[in-house]
């Protein structure tokens, strides 16, 4: 829902500027125009925008789970009072 009331004020401010002194029914039309050629291109690209930001997020909790994993691969046997393996053995 907010994503279509970004589109539309964005899409209202880029018609106002393309034709503000317009009045008629012509006018009109070409302000539904304009709204319509600039309503997809911003809600694609506001789309793209929150999923890249999505999945920036889950790479950054992904990645700290990962590190957290390791951590326990090599505390884990000390606590347990096994002697630690090196990695790679």
């Amino acid at each position: 829902m907010v994503l279509f009331i970004f589109t539309a004020v964005v899409a209202g401010w880029v018609s106002d500027l393309t034709d503000a002194n317009f009045t008629n029914v012509v006018g009109r039309v070409g302000q539904i125009e304009a709204y319509q050629a600039w309503l997809l291109p911003v809600a694609i690209g506001t789309i793209g925008i929150i999923k890249i930001g999505i999945a920036l997020i889950l790479w950054g909790i992904v990645r700290r789970l990962w590190v957290r994993v390791e951590s326990l691969k090599q505390s884990f046997p000390v606590l347990v009072g096994q002697k630690s393996t090196p990695q790679g053995e």
